[in-house]
């Protein structure tokens, strides 16, 4: 599946942009993300997590774009399987 991405006009394979900007207008107690800046610029990637930082509710993420580590407030490094927290930031 690919959706388009506010990117530029890039697409990102496989991440439902409709879904998420749904969710984050609905409101919620916790958000979870899987990847969701995969193919995004980093002027936007700064946006966006200057964005979720403002919803006042918990998210956590995955993702392997060194941008969004540097921009998040607490990283946990995983590696596996089987899955294991890895030490340092």
């Amino acid at each position: 599946m690919c959706s388009p991405s506010p990117a530029g006009g890039r697409r990102t394979a496989g991440w439902p942009w409709p879904v998420l900007v749904r969710a984050l207008a609905l409101g919620g107690k916790l958000y979870l993300l899987d990847e969701p800046f995969t193919g995004v610029d980093g002027d936007r990637i700064k946006a966006l997590m200057a964005a979720l930082k403002e919803l006042g509710a918990p998210v956590v993420l995955s993702s392997h774009e060194g941008l969004v580590r540097s921009l998040a407030d607490q990283v946990i490094n995983l590696d596996g399987p089987p899955l294991r927290r890895l030490p340092g930031p």
